[in-house]
């Protein structure tokens, strides 16, 4: 399903929290709009704020002032429980240490994704597989993370996160844990389902590899987008 329009809006948003007595500021009023079917790169250094503007985008953490509206949702103001649901629904997550459940194999970690979607179980296997075929594991469906590589448990995740075709993918550092082949494959894969799926990808990362990769940077300092 191809999105158009603008997949999330920040407002002045900021984000604060106390450490040790001190107050500390990670983001300070970012103000962005990131347009459907984007791809997105914030980049920066180790503290430099990145981490905590992903997931406040990921719903992840609820900003001290601001607001974000992903689609035409202000999610600044919903409550847990809401929040829980909407990124269940609209959002997918690629983890530097992909975040896998070890139990299941590559296909049932897919097909997860889809359990509270409405619709029978022959169509959600027949989807979570069929996705699984696009990052090139459909031979490796029944082997559980820890019989996989890095790379391959990576596009697992990868599978996970656009099998739902959301509006939006956040990734955190994906080629963190990767050589340097391995990740140029994983990117390559992630801009192809970025344009094939038209769900928006925003990723942090200070990897200048990763960074060639999307389609559009934005930097941020001390938690100030440059």
């Amino acid at each position: 399903m191809i999105k158009s329009g603008v997949a999330i809006q920040a407002k002045k948003v900021s984000k604060s929290y106390w450490l040790g007595g001190n107050e500390i500021h990670a983001v300070r009023e970012v103000t962005l709009s990131v347009d459907a079917g984007d791809f997105l790169a914030i980049c920066g250094s180790s503290g430099s704020g990145k981490t905590t503007l992903l997931n406040l985008f990921g719903c992840l953490a609820a900003p001290t002032s601001g607001e974000i509206l992903i689609g035409n949702r202000n999610v600044s103001i919903l409550t847990d429980n809401e929040l829980a649901q909407f990124r269940s629904q609209s959002l997918g997550f690629i983890f530097q240490n992909f975040n896998l459940l070890p139990v299941l194999s590559a296909l049932e970690n897919v097909e997860y994704a889809l359990l509270d979607r409405p619709m029978p179980a022959a169509e959600r296997r027949e989807r979570a597989l069929k996705t699984l075929k696009e990052v090139g594991l459909d031979n490796r469906a029944a082997n559980r993370p820890d019989q996989l590589s890095g790379g391959q448990r990576q596009r697992v995740a990868i599978a996970r996160a656009f099998v739902r075709e959301p509006q939006l993918i956040i990734a955190d550092e994906p080629t963190a844990n990767l050589d340097r082949h391995t990740a140029l494959e994983i990117l390559d894969l992630m801009a192809h389902l970025n344009s094939a799926t038209g769900s928006s990808v925003i990723m942090a990362t200070h990897d200048p590899v990763a960074i060639s990769k999307a389609r559009r940077r934005v930097d941020i300092v001390d938690g100030v987008l440059k």
